[in-house]
Formats: structure tokens, sequence, C-alpha cells
């Protein structure tokens, strides 16, 4: 059976000039596929939330229908500041928002869990990606700086996903979507080389002429350092005693139930 969708589209068109004209527009008695076919022809950015066990399912038709789709898997763990988060996870989100922000890709699909979960606003998102090219001017110290507001972290070798390190006029960086980190060469104030390579063996993997970095955590500020402590201090001397006294009880709660069953 040959799908006719230019039909399908004349079918649709009464939803696509509602939402061109409205900008919103709701529709009941949809099959999956139905849903799948008028979100792949709208021709504009959309987020469809799909059950956390369709998510793959509807991405792949989506695809299917010509749309370009990145997939936004929830977060693994609430506490989205924490260092030693699932990089592979961080890593798999910003790619997808990323995707989303720049125009890449069409549809973001989401899970409700994911939906409900802090992301970084777009303006931060993008300001914090960075490109570097053979022949760019670059101060290392600048760059250091800039890599730790987008949340890698400082260490002797960057031989972990989400650190960098200086040597002087050599900058070596580990980005959460490469599998191997790279190696950045100064002639004084430019970019000489670009270089992958294995952090084993310190061994050369092949050179780029440009590498676009982006960052290694959602937690992104465009504020002070300083503004952001002053406000957690303030925080917490704002905070209710007799909220912080229930919490406390509802997790000895909690702990008690697990320790007395702990399939409960």
């Amino acid at each position: 059976m040959t799908l006719d969708i230019p039909q399908l589209n004349r079918l649709y068109r009464p939803i696509f000039d509602a939402v061109d004209r409205l900008g919103r527009a709701v529709v009941f008695s949809c099959a999956n596929t139905q849903k799948a076919h008028i979100v792949a022809s709208m021709g504009m950015p959309t987020i469809y939330v799909a059950p956390e066990e369709r998510v793959d399912a509807v991405a792949r038709t989506l695809g299917q229908l010509g749309a370009k789709v990145a997939v936004l898997p929830p977060h693994f763990d609430v506490l989205i500041h924490r260092l030693n988060a699932n990089l592979s996870n961080v890593s798999a989100r910003l790619g997808a928002l990323l995707d989303f922000a720049r125009g890449d890709a069409d549809v973001l699909v989401v899970s409700p869990k994911a939906l409900m979960q802090y992301v970084p606003r777009r303006d931060l998102l993008l300001a914090s990606t960075l490109t570097i090219s053979v022949g760019d001017q670059l101060d290392p110290v600048a760059l250091g700086e800039r890599l730790s507001k987008m949340g890698y972290a400082r260490a002797f070798r960057a031989e972990v996903k989400g650190t960098y390190a200086v040597f002087g006029d050599l900058i070596e960086i580990f980005a959460p979507q490469q599998e191997t980190p790279v190696r950045i060469v100064l002639d004084f104030d430019q970019v000489e080389s670009i270089k992958f390579f294995a952090p084993e063996t310190m061994q050369g993997m092949g050179r780029v002429d440009s590498l676009t970095l982006p960052p290694a955590s959602e937690l992104l500020a465009d504020i002070p350092a300083e503004v952001i402590q002053e406000r957690i201090a303030k925080a917490r001397q704002l905070q209710n005693p007799k909220a912080a006294a229930r919490t406390g009880e509802i997790l000895d709660d909690i702990t008690l139930r697990l320790a007395s069953n702990p399939k409960d």
C-alpha cells in the first residue's frame, strides 16, 4: 500500500490552518500514526510529548515521515549539579537540546518526565557552545575561564569526559560527546593544530580543522559566581523551619518503611 502524503496533507489542512491562524489547536480521536503525520507536516519547531515507553517508536515514525527528530531523555539524577552526573545522559540531553535550539531538528520528542525537568534557557545554551578553528587567536587563560563556565572541570590531564587541562601553549579538552579528548597546540596565541589523541598512550588519532564544543553541564548561568553564592545564602535564610521539619519527617518515614520492608 502506497501512502499518499499530499492527500493526507489536504485532509489535515484545517488543523494546519488553525495552528497558523490561532497558534494552537486541539485534535481528538487521532491514532498514533495520524498524530505523527500531523506533527511531521507542521513545518515549525514542535515538541511531541509521548509516553516514556513509546518515545523511541514515535521518533522512528516521525523520521520515516521526513521530520528531523531529536529525542530528549529524562535526567537520571534530579540533582543536575552533581559533578559525578552520568555524562552520557548529560551529553545526550545537551545534544538533543542543541539540535532543537539550532534548528537542526524540527521535532523534539520528550516523555512527560523529561518535559517536567529543568532545561537551560535557549540563549544560554547557544552562548555556551564554543567553536575553535585552526588559525584562531586564543588566550589559554580566557579559554579556561570560558570552559569552566560551560561546566568543564579543570584537571591535571583531560582523561575524563567533561574535563580540560592547560599546559602553557597546549590545551587538552575532553568533550562529553567525544570518545577521545582533543589537544589544541598554540603558536603564541594562534591555534596551530587540533588533534584527537588516546588518553592512555597520548598517541595522536587524527587532525581536524575546526571543533565545536558543547557545554558539559545543563547548569548554566549568565550571572557572576559571587551573585549566585549570595542568592544561595539568602535562600537558606528564608527556609521555612516547619517545611524543613516536615521534610525530615517524611524522609524518616520512608527510611523506616524501607528498613522494615525493602519491597514496599
